[in-house]
């Protein structure tokens, strides 16, 4: 109720709740203040660079006899399979592994490893950002360190992917891995975590 002219302000008296209709949600932001990328961002750019990524991949297996050695792998175990089904014969694991991890599909599996932290460390290295990334505005930080100039210290450049190819041998702790800002409060992923990183998303720029 209003006093002596004055009105009551709607945001309540000090140290009383704020009056409804007024709630407001917190953006994540690290310690400086740089609202940190959401979730569907962060997936966005993975598939972008996961695509480039294969993309080279398989250009390297299509000029190299590498390629053709894998396919012919996989051809013998899938005949092999269609043998085995069609006879009742019991399989025999140590055969079809060998048919299917044959050296050439290990080669590309260390090429396509290889590939993944030489691309990510020196772009985040200079840009702070892979190509996915940097289509969507998004920018890896240290943490709490949102406003600090593009590209990471050249430590955390080569740690942040290197971590996320170890992990990625166990893959269910991989699917955690990328899961895990759903819930963190820092939005980290476990990689973010071990190399004290961040990711955050940069406001768009406006041409003068």
């Amino acid at each position: 109720m209003a006093t002596g002219g004055a009105t009551e302000s709607p945001y309540g008296q000090p140290g009383m709740p704020m009056a409804p209709g007024y709630a407001y949600s917190v953006v994540p932001a690290t310690a400086d203040g740089v609202p940190l990328a959401g979730f569907g961002w962060r997936v966005a750019a993975y598939f972008v660079d996961y695509f480039l990524l294969y993309a080279v991949w398989q250009i390297i297996a299509m000029v190299t006899p590498l390629g053709a050695a894998v396919t012919k792998s996989q051809n013998e175990a899938m005949a092999y399979l269609t043998e085995v089904m069609t006879t009742g014969t019991q399989v025999d694991f140590t055969t079809l592994l060998n048919l299917m991890n044959s050296p050439e599909a290990m080669i590309l599996n260390v090429i396509s490893t290889v590939l993944f932290i030489v691309y990510s460390a020196l772009f985040l290295k200079a840009k702070g950002a892979t190509l996915g990334k940097l289509l969507f505005r998004l920018r890896v930080v240290p943490v709490g360190e949102g406003r600090t100039p593009p590209g990471l210290p050249n430590a955390k450049a080569w740690l942040r992917p290197a971590i996320t190819e170890v992990i990625a041998f166990v893959p269910l702790l991989s699917a955690v891995d990328y899961l895990f800002p759903l819930w963190d409060r820092k939005k980290q992923t476990l990689h973010d975590k071990i190399a004290r990183t961040q990711v955050v998303r940069e406001e768009r720029r406006e041409l003068r």
